[in-house]
């Protein structure tokens, strides 16, 4: 998305529009991670509520999986009260082959989301609250991760998001901790939480980190989850009991009405394009639960169902193919509501590839162990491959190539692209008569789903212009704090 994530409900199914089930996957190809050390995660890791393993495609063809393993670690004179170091062992795998191609570790400091994927080869990676960027691929024959420094400040982040297409990014930061605090269980609380919003470009060389561009502040009582695109964002209204009204905000111009959603409780919109999102919400109840697809074009693309309560819901996309993955870590029993993440409490996690445009399932794998924060399986560039971790091996299924109707539909769907002109991020609702404005977010960390409402965070710091001269970039500070400056150094 976090620290990338989704909180969530379960699904119910509409009755108009048809489902598709693929009749079985192809057997996956199995990659043994033990010999490159991956040292196997308890059923406890699920309890401990950190990011412990990730699988990402750099590219079509290869993979990174990190873990963590067990070293004797010398003590840093740098720590403090609240560390929780680690030691995170990384290894990238030519997909084709299963051949280990580099390999190295990462001391984190700790438990939470270290590693994102910034798209075109490229990851960020998080030591406390400064931000590399490493490119394993482009730097394949030299040190394949080599970092790069992107950002630092004196903040605590606390979640990093970033739209479908990685071109836009959001960075949500605390006050930091006490010197003496030592628990970080604050980071589940409600805290006044800063955001700061970056457009990505391509700089010159796939080994250089991207282009960063600030794109303005907000301001919130707590941390979100915000599903934005580089264009804008969905806004949710209700208008009766079960009755819920999208709207596409742009961050400059008029807003568009989008299809209406029947649900009795209030959706969550996720963006899997530039241009479609799937809405979570139930019907009748918080254990009855439904998803549904629509487009920027006002449609409801389809609706569906899915059995079993479940929460932490994380999503992969593969925009260019049409196509995302979404895991659920599904409940023993319930409604779906949950603070104990006792392994007791959860019967899988569940994966599942779609087709955006009409809802057609096309495989449904599980990982293992369940994990409580996404990362631990991804959907290729392509949409050709799912690599899921199970235990100690990495499957990797084939998925089917698109069909002429696919292509078609991902043609379409590229057509509905609003224009992202270079503007600051503005999340301003609006407000219709006979209806009641409310943010589709939520808290990011906190596991209890569905959340309350929350107000929409407020802007601050400085616009995005084209006039003015762009300074290095930065997390920019709460008003009357000094604004950090300095760039990360990998070094430190």
């Amino acid at each position: 998305m976090a620290l990338r994530r989704l909180g969530a409900l379960a699904l119910l199914c509409g009755l108009s529009t048809p489902v598709y089930f693929a009749k079985g996957p192809e057997p996956p190809q199995k990659i043994s991670l033990e010999p490159m050390g991956y040292p196997g995660q308890g059923s406890g890791s699920m309890a401990a509520g950190g990011s412990m393993s990730t699988v990402t495609f750099l590219d079509d063809r290869h993979l990174l999986v990190t873990f963590a393993v067990h070293r004797l670690m010398q003590r840093l004179p740098d720590r403090r009260p609240n560390d929780q170091d680690r030691t995170i062992e990384a290894v990238v795998l030519d997909v084709p082959t299963g051949e280990l191609l580099a390999k190295t570790e990462w001391r984190v400091r700790d438990p939470f989301q270290y590693l994102w994927n910034l798209g075109h080869g490229r990851l960020l990676l998080r030591i406390r609250d400064t931000m590399t960027t490493i490119a394993p691929v482009a730097n394949l024959h030299g040190d394949s991760f080599a970092q790069q420094p992107l950002l630092r400040t004196a903040r605590r982040i606390v979640a990093v998001l970033l739209s479908p297409d990685k071109d836009l990014m959001t960075v949500e930061t605390m006050d930091p901790l006490p010197a003496d605090a030592a628990e970080l269980d604050a980071v589940y609380g409600t805290q006044r939480t800063q955001f700061n919003f970056f457009r990505l470009g391509e700089p010159g060389s796939a080994a250089e980190p991207p282009l960063l561009q600030p794109a303005g502040g907000a301001i919130s009582d707590a941390p979100v989850n915000l599903s934005l695109t580089s264009a804008g964002y969905i806004e949710v209204l209700q208008e009766s009991e079960s009755r819920w009204l999208f709207d596409f905000d742009p961050y400059q111009g008029k807003y568009l009405e989008l299809s209406p959603f029947e649900t009795s409780c209030r959706p969550f919109p996720v963006f899997v394009s530039a241009s479609e999102f799937i809405a979570l919400g139930c019907r009748g109840g918080d254990d009855r639960l439904r998803i549904g697809g629509f487009d920027l074009g006002g449609s409801q693309m389809w609706q569906a169902e899915l059995n079993g309560s479940y929460v932490s819901p994380s999503f992969a996309v593969a925009p260019a193919a049409g196509r995302f993955a979404m895991s659920r870590n599904i409940l023993a029993g319930g409604s779906g509501m949950t603070v104990n993440f006792a392994p007791s409490n959860f019967v899988t996690e569940e994966v599942r590839v779609y087709q955006t445009y009409n809802g057609q399932q096309i495989l449904q794998a599980e990982a293992a162990p369940v994990q409580r924060f996404e990362g631990n399986f991804d959907l290729a560039p392509d949409g050709m491959r799912l690599a899921v971790l199970r235990g100690g091996e990495l499957d990797v299924y084939p998925l089917p190539p698109l069909t002429d109707a696919d292509k078609i539909a991902v043609q379409k769907a590229h057509g509905l692209e609003p224009k992202a002109p270079v503007v600051a991020v503005n999340l301003s609702p609006h407000s219709k008569p006979g209806t009641e404005a409310v943010h589709a977010t939520q808290s990011q960390m906190a596991p209890q789903v569905p959340a309350p409402p929350q107000a929409p965070p407020q802007p601050v710091g400085e616009p995005l212009s084209d006039q003015a001269p762009r300074r290095k970039p930065t997390l920019y500070t709460l008003p009357g704090e000094q604004p950090e400056t300095e760039q990360a150094n990998p070094k430190d």
